[in-house]
């Protein structure tokens, strides 16, 4: 289907942020990327609403999201 986007080192990516537990391993995930020349943005209000970081998002244009959550983590799945 085709549904996993060619990611390439003009990608970018938002991280937003639901729980400040989960800044730690964001940050570890955005750090990887940037080594490989992909940009981050990591959202820092975790108490933001998610719709609001969904919207900060777009209103910067960026293409693709990356969501972690406490079950993404567990299963380590973004």
């Amino acid at each position: 289907h085709n549904l996993i986007p060619k990611i390439d080192k003009h990608s970018t990516f938002f991280f937003p942020l639901f729980d400040d537990e989960l800044f730690a391993p964001i940050l570890q995930i955005s750090s990887s990327l940037r080594k490989e020349g992909i940009s981050c943005e990591i959202n820092l209000e975790s108490k933001q609403k998610f719709g609001k970081q969904l919207a900060l998002a777009e209103k910067k244009g960026y293409r693709y999201i990356l969501i972690l959550g406490t079950e993404e983590l567990k299963q380590n799945h973004i």
